[in-house]
């Protein structure tokens, strides 16, 4: 049973950057760039977690910790229509 909530691109996209922003260093950074699959994968997630970042002059390695973060949770949450 899938129970994920669905949302479009653009609304996962800023949903990610808005959890991405709450992290301090990470204000200015964004996520978008959100690709769905063709399938959904075994878990039943309708999108990859492979997303386009915009650092904005903040250390890349701790932002991509958090974006990790970020995903690896909404992944769980939600599907994309």
């Amino acid at each position: 049973m899938n129970s994920r909530i669905v949302k479009s691109r653009e609304e996962l996209e800023a949903w990610l950057t808005k959890q991405l922003r709450s992290y301090p260093d990470c204000e200015n950074c964004s996520i978008y760039g959100v690709n769905g699959l063709q399938q959904p994968d075994l878990t039943g997630c309708n999108w990859s977690e492979g997303v386009f970042i915009n650092y904005s002059n903040a250390n890349k390695g701790y932002v991509n910790t958090k974006v990790s973060e970020v995903v690896m949770g909404a992944r769980q949450l939600f599907n994309i229509s």
